[in-house]
């Protein structure tokens, strides 16, 4: 099934555009990841990962769009922010959530965008909520969980957070214009 394309504009003309990622995608994801600063890393990957190899990047990009899907954030011809989920065998409603933005686009919506565009796949697959767990400073993912979903539920669990934020009424991102 060929997801849509959408789009926003965070900047004032310079749309960003969420797609499906492609293995071709490889290295531009792994460039992105590369940008990201210590604390964006840690926070990603619950380590500072001092150093990004292709088995690290490699399984964020090839997805089987049934029980990995991921979305990537493109701004002209560069990867922002991936979001991804994963999940056990394709009749599961549950999913696992993780998304990451380079961190010069943090605290424009990106991140929020990509969720949104990833869920709508994921409802279209019969998903009904996505799971996650987030380092209890992570304030960004915690408040964005929250803002997608007002019914979210938080557990602490051994120091970390568990998420699980309800996608089934939470509104799409508009489709592109392309």
């Amino acid at each position: 099934m060929a997801l849509p394309i959408v789009e926003f504009d965070p900047f004032g003309g310079r749309s960003v555009v969420a797609r499906p990622v492609r293995p071709d995608d490889l290295v531009a994801v792994g460039a992105m990841l590369a940008r990201l600063s210590p604390s964006s890393r840690r926070l990603r990957f619950f380590s500072p990962l001092p150093r990004l190899t292709p088995r690290v990047v490699r399984p964020m990009v090839e997805v089987d769009h049934v029980t990995h899907e991921a979305m990537v954030a493109v701004l002209g011809d560069t990867v922002i922010g991936i979001a991804e989920f994963v999940r056990p065998d394709p009749e599961s409603t549950d999913a696992e959530v993780a998304v990451v933005v380079e961190d010069a686009y943090q605290r424009h919506g990106v991140a929020a965008f990509l969720f949104k565009a990833l869920a709508r796949s994921a409802r279209r697959q019969g998903v009904q909520a996505f799971l996650a767990e987030v380092l209890p400073d992570n304030r960004s993912a915690l408040a964005l969980a929250r803002a997608m979903s007002p019914d979210a539920e938080l557990q602490r669990i051994d120091g970390e957070i568990r998420l699980r934020i309800p996608i089934v009424r939470m509104p799409a991102p508009p489709l592109a214009s392309v």
